[in-house]
């Protein structure tokens, strides 16, 4: 049976107290770093990169909505997926933001962002019955996908599959 050890990890306060709707916890590659986004009464949203080992916690501000999803490299490069963007992240050393997209016709509030291969992603909604791909060299959506909302993708070279 593993034995699991509970910390507690300090958080910046950046003025709210209580409310909002959380964050997803966006992981590092497989290591152990985390990214979130703080809560805030702000448009412009605080994050944060946690090293759930050392505690160490770097935050910056200035995401456009909560965090719901991501895929982020071992290095800590890649993509949020906010209620409202699509942002480009480096979280190598301190946080910043490298690009926000808004592709029209994304719609907003969606919670997964799955890999489709070649710059594109997958965003769709929890309950949802389309899987939006947007490429994100062009930032446009692509193609639309009808059925059921899957929860993971597999990119193989020549095809995705979703479940």
């Amino acid at each position: 049976m593993p034995i699991l050890e509970v910390s507690r990890i300090e958080l910046p306060d950046f003025g709210l107290k209580e409310g909002g709707y959380g964050s997803s916890l966006v992981s590092v590659g497989d290591g152990p770093k985390v990214v979130l986004s703080l809560p805030s009464g702000s448009a412009k949203v605080p994050w944060a990169c946690v090293d759930v080992q050392s505690g160490a916690v770097a935050a910056e501000r200035g995401l456009r909505g909560d965090v719901r999803d991501g895929q982020l490299d071992e290095v800590g490069r890649g993509w949020l997926l906010t209620i409202s963007a699509l942002v480009r992240v480096d979280v190598a050393g301190a946080p910043r933001i490298v690009e926000v997209l808004v592709p029209r016709g994304l719609g907003r509030y969606h919670a997964r962002l799955l890999p489709m291969g070649d710059d594109r992603y997958g965003v769709c909604p929890w309950p949802g019955q389309t899987l939006t791909v947007v490429d994100v060299q062009t930032s446009a959506v692509v193609r639309e996908i009808r059925g059921p909302a899957p929860h993971l993708s597999v990119v193989g070279e020549q095809t995705v599959a979703l479940y």
